[in-house]
């Protein structure tokens, strides 16, 4: 048995299939079956089952793979570690817009990790809304504070607490005074800012887009806060906004924002990719812990299971 022989078996388990997995790997198909053979002579069990949709685990299969997985994230922990001896760690913090990250908690979670790791070189990297998910995706950052909804596949979220959004508009657009539903009907009606340089899908979750349908829609290439408070003074549009983000930074003469209780609240969350090491891993289990112990600083905010 070899670690080779493990990696393949999670690759198969994932995928389901010998055709898929082989063609995950570069290997040929006849290859990965013979790595699985020698595999199961080794550990003296069968692992895999075939079946009409491919190839399935035994019984025998789940509980060897729970130990395999552990088996090959330990080693990559045990690569990690031996690569760094001697040079200082690092690891590249993106976070959403400044506050938009984690509301009043982002300082306190990073400063939470720098602490609780102090041989880690922390960077911050302000991300703005056109680039938070492509970030991590690309290496630029290796973990990040963002928002939902979580647009991109084949990562991890840590979910951190949920708050309460509000819908953001020009001070003078017309809309009657207090927070009243009257107000926040007319507000509903304004046209919806689309943010058309952030992924369709994110851009849509703010607009509200699942659960009103304007007639008219103002594009804005805004990709950042003070570009997010001039488009809004000036379109005479709307869109909704997280509350702390709404407190911490938009608030401003120009603008007035209205809550919106009967909407869902939104979910900030810690992304980090699948194979992450363990730093990444680290961060977002101190994020966490933070977040447990200081959730009632941001109003309003609830913890996410």
């Amino acid at each position: 048995m070899d670690l080779r022989q493990m990696e393949i078996f999670a690759v198969v388990a994932e995928e389901g299939s010998l055709h898929a997995a082989a063609r995950r790997l570069y290997l040929s198909q006849p290859a990965v079956s013979q790595a699985m053979r020698r595999l199961e002579r080794s550990v003296g069990a069968v692992l895999l089952v075939r079946s009409p949709r491919g190839v399935e685990l035994s019984s025998a299969g789940v509980t060897f793979l729970a130990h395999v997985r552990q088996i090959l994230h330990s080693v990559s922990d045990a690569l990690d570690d031996v690569r760094n001896t001697g040079r200082r760690r690092r690891l590249a913090i993106g976070v959403l817009s400044g506050h938009l990250g984690a509301g009043e908690l982002t300082p306190l979670i990073i400063g939470g990790y720098r602490r609780a790791n102090p041989d880690v070189e922390v960077s911050m990297v302000d991300l703005s809304f056109a680039d938070q998910f492509d970030a991590v995706m690309d290496g630029r950052v290796d973990v990040a504070i963002v928002r939902s909804p979580d647009v991109v596949g084949g990562m991890n979220y840590t979910p951190l607490f949920a708050e309460p959004r509000m819908l953001a508009f020009g001070a003078d657009a017309p809309v009657p005074e207090g927070d009243g539903s009257d107000a926040v009907d007319a507000a509903l009606d304004l046209p919806v800012l689309d943010l058309t340089n952030a992924p369709p899908e994110w851009s849509s979750y703010w607009g509200l887009d699942a659960q009103r349908r304007p007639d008219e829609r103002v594009g804005s290439n805004a990709v950042n806060i003070s570009e997010l408070q001039s488009s809004l003074a000036d379109s005479g549009s709307a869109l909704s906004v997280a509350a702390s983000g709404w407190r911490l930074a938009i608030d401003n003469p120009l603008l007035r924002a209205l809550p919106l209780n009967d909407f869902p609240p939104n979910e900030c969350d810690v992304m980090y990719p699948a194979d992450a090491g363990s730093l990444a891993i680290g961060f977002a289990e101190v994020a966490r812990r933070v977040v447990e112990e200081n959730i009632g600083l941001v109003e309003g905010a609830q913890l996410v299971a």
